[in-house]
């Protein structure tokens, strides 16, 4: 894709509404990551599983938006480092649970808007 045609497309809504779906699908792997490392951090063998399941949930929704951006020739922006990872187990599984939350309310709102 050309430079004009990028510049192009960045003015069309589909244009925005990609690069938001890019940006918010940096955002979940960044989150999947983030589970990821919490989950091998953990001590709580129950806690540990249930880490776990979310990130394999997330892992699928990753790999969907990928599919979605690829086909449409974006890319995912790459995730934030965050800022505090927590001190324990605890902290960092609010932590994540407040980030999905947060990822959730932004992607509701963006399905909403394409359905206009």
């Amino acid at each position: 894709m050309g430079l004009l045609q990028k510049i192009g497309l960045s003015m069309t809504r589909s244009g925005r509404l990609l690069a938001e779906l890019a940006s918010l699908t940096g955002r979940i792997q960044g989150l999947l990551d983030r589970l990821n490392r919490h989950a091998e951090a953990c001590t709580y063998a129950h806690m540990k599983a249930k880490i776990k399941e979310v990130a394999a949930v997330t892992k699928a929704h990753v790999k969907m938006l990928n599919s979605i951006l690829r086909d449409n020739r974006v890319w995912a922006r790459l995730p934030e480092a965050p800022v505090h990872q927590g001190s324990n187990n605890w902290e960092r599984v609010s932590g994540d649970l407040i980030l999905l939350t947060r990822i959730n309310v932004e992607l509701n709102q963006q399905a909403a808007i394409t359905a206009d």
